[in-house]
């Protein structure tokens, strides 16, 4: 099984569940928290580092200390931070080919955030910076956010790493949509809903062998990626399906596999890359196996391939994610509601094409 990818360290992970733990009632309160030891166990951390855990949950007010005995767990205190005032205005940052006008994706997340803002009397402020005229690192927006401001952030792979520092603003409100970052909330696709979907699409058309294709870009998998591929594993495996996996990111590999192994189901996570396959590289399977594709699509240029009309597509409700990252913010109290994420379901848009 692949194991997710993960950008927080073993510290912050074990914190970040604790507390969630905590806060959903699964760690009663009066009851004892767990040993040094178990936590070492529990999170495959240092002793030091358990250490570390249980005096940050003792500073959040989670855990209480007893002489000579294990750290006793609180009651968990909804408390407003000091200049932490009602929410009144969501600012969006980012470039206009990220949010602006004639982006597929931006322009209807930005959508569902000004919607949502409509219907709470809030004010929604969309601040276009271009990425290329700032320092590395960060994105200069000249101030801090206010204590009645919150952000609704929609960032691709391109623009996290300009906008790090400004995450890094104590106590700042803000929802990541699509994204996840350590000590933030955040509103993503709800993925194995999405590989679900697409198996029960694949399962109705009687596909038993499924080909999965990794991620085909330049850069590395995402967390979205891993997580992707783990529901996928699980729910083969649940199904009675055999599953091979083309892990090269490489069209002319993947063509090889399709040849030796002869699948009747291929599964991609995004239909660009599906349909350059089908077009450029295996034309001749559009009409054998069924190409899966999922959670990006659609894209804007995709009406110009008519291989799109043979692809079983997971489409995100891309308003929904927009009206739940207001939502967030609107019942933000603490920094620990960071381990209180969001998942949207989208819908499969079938293919045009019966098998």
């Amino acid at each position: 099984m692949a194991k997710i990818q993960e950008r927080r360290s073993k510290f912050r992970r074990a914190v970040d569940e604790l507390a969630m733990q905590i806060y959903n009632g699964k760690l009663e309160p009066g009851a004892q928290m767990y040993s040094r030891k178990e936590l070492c166990e529990l999170f495959d951390i240092s002793l030091m580092t358990a250490h570390r855990v249980q005096s940050e949950l003792h500073k959040l007010g989670l855990l209480s200390a007893q002489s000579g005995q294990r750290f006793i767990i609180n009651a968990p205190g909804i408390v407003e931070p000091e200049g932490f005032k009602p929410l009144r205005r969501v600012i969006s940052i980012g470039g206009r080919n990220a949010i602006g006008p004639g982006t597929f994706f931006g322009e209807r997340i930005m959508a569902g955030v000004s919607q949502e803002c409509a219907e709470h009397n809030l004010e929604h402020v969309i601040e276009y910076v271009n990425v290329h005229e700032n320092p590395p690192g960060f994105i200069n927006t000249g101030r801090r956010l206010k204590a009645d401001e919150g952000l609704a952030l929609f960032l691709g792979r391109s623009l996290l790493p300009e906008v790090v520092s400004l995450l890094m603003t104590p106590t700042l409100r803000v929802s990541l949509i699509n994204e996840s970052m350590p000590g933030h909330i955040s509103v993503r696709s709800d993925l194995r809903h999405c590989v679900k979907s697409i198996l029960d699409a694949l399962i109705k058309r009687k596909c038993r062998k499924i080909l999965r294709a990794s991620y085909f870009h330049s850069y590395e998998s995402s967390p979205n990626e891993a997580e992707s591929l783990e529901a996928l594993e699980d729910l083969c495996e649940a199904n009675g399906l055999d599953l091979t996996v083309c892990t090269s990111g490489n069209h002319r590999e993947l063509l090889e596999i399709c040849k030796q192994w002869q699948p009747d189901g291929l599964f991609f996570n995004e239909a660009v890359s599906a349909c350059h396959f089908l077009r450029n590289y295996a034309p001749s399977l559009a009409r054998t196996p069924i190409v899966a594709a999922g959670p990006w699509a659609p894209h804007p240029k995709l009406p110009e391939f008519p291989e799109y009309d043979n692809i079983i597509a997971y489409e995100q409700d891309l308003e929904a994610m927009g009206r739940a990252a207001v939502r967030q913010l609107l019942e933000y109290k603490t920094p620990l509601q960071a381990v209180c994420n969001v998942r949207v379901r989208g819908m499969i848009r079938e293919s045009k094409r019966t098998k």
